[in-house]
């Protein structure tokens, strides 16, 4: 997992992106995994850890509609209508945003390891995504503005 983290602050980096997350059954691994890498301050902004629903709705602001329908459990029993190891991860930036469920199979500290693993992969993914998009955009933009220059 360190190589895929160093991967990822690498590519946040490249691209002058920063990182902050909120964390609920990993309970700030996912924070602490980053923290530990080399160059991370120049990336990490910061996080929760909400573990409760009341502290999931009073500090991180999640709308009871989100806590009712993508709410995880990474066990040991099933909690809420969750079974054990269905777990959502959420990703936003300027760009877009998207969540996507999974479910993980094992003891509770191995459903965990796999979701700050999946959670690191999927953000490698999205920011190649974004960056992608932003690269697009910024082409069509310069595209029109090269044209308008052209006209005048």
């Amino acid at each position: 997992m360190d190589n895929d983290v160093q991967n990822l602050l690498k590519l946040l980096n490249k691209f002058h992106y920063t990182l902050a997350c909120c964390e609920s059954m990993t309970g700030g691994k996912f924070a602490s995994i980053l923290t530990k890498s080399p160059g991370a301050g120049r990336i990490f902004k910061g996080g929760f850890i909400v573990y409760t629903n009341e502290a999931k709705k009073k500090l991180a602001k999640i709308s009871p509609y989100i806590l009712n329908n993508f709410t995880g459990n990474a066990g040991p029993t099933a909690q809420e209508n969750k079974s054990v190891g269905q777990i959502y991860i959420g990703i936003s930036s300027d760009y877009s945003s998207f969540s996507k469920d999974y479910h993980f199979n094992g003891s509770r500290s191995e459903i965990v390891q796999q979701a700050i693993k999946t959670g690191i992969q999927l953000l490698i993914n999205a920011v190649k995504k974004f960056s992608d998009d932003k690269l697009i955009d910024n082409n069509h933009l310069l595209s029109r503005i090269s044209k308008r220059e052209h006209n005048n």
